[in-house]
């Protein structure tokens, strides 16, 4: 799995070059953020045809093939196409993913002074707790 995830990789690097931002991967969720620049204008839809297409790509590897010939199954690997301002949201799960994965590119350090923001995440009882900070009682914060 890891050698197909540094294949799409490298290909989404490849074609974007200066416009990409950063690439983690999350080996629980099988997941692959990207972050791009300019695309906070685009669909979802949209995006996850971009993700497709590299993915598609990827089909046409010999790695890819030897994984179904081996598991039986395509690889589940999915893809998150997001823009830098969209990381500062402060979505649970986007959140986990930055928190949790692997950073794979960020040549300008935006990903990694998101990790270093005040969030922690706790595990109690097979459940991940997020932590987003101290709150004082009657603040209202955004969450």
């Amino acid at each position: 799995m890891l050698k197909l995830v540094e294949n799409i990789s490298l290909d989404i690097l490849s074609w974007y070059g200066d416009k990409l931002k950063g690439i983690i991967y999350e080996p629980n969720y099988n997941v692959i953020l990207v972050v791009l620049e300019d695309v906070d204008k685009i669909s979802l839809f949209a995006r996850g045809e971009i993700y497709n297409f590299f993915y598609n790509r990827l089909r046409e590897l010999d790695e890819f093939k030897k994984f179904v010939v081996e598991n039986h199954k395509s690889p589940r690997l999915y893809g998150i196409i997001l823009s830098p301002k969209e990381l500062s949201y402060n979505i649970p799960k986007l959140i986990y993913i930055i928190h949790k994965g692997y950073i794979l590119y960020d040549p300008k350090g935006l990903i990694s002074n998101i990790r270093k923001a005040n969030v922690k995440i706790v595990e109690d009882y097979d459940k991940k707790i997020l932590d987003l900070g101290k709150v004082k009682k009657g603040e209202v914060i955004e969450i």
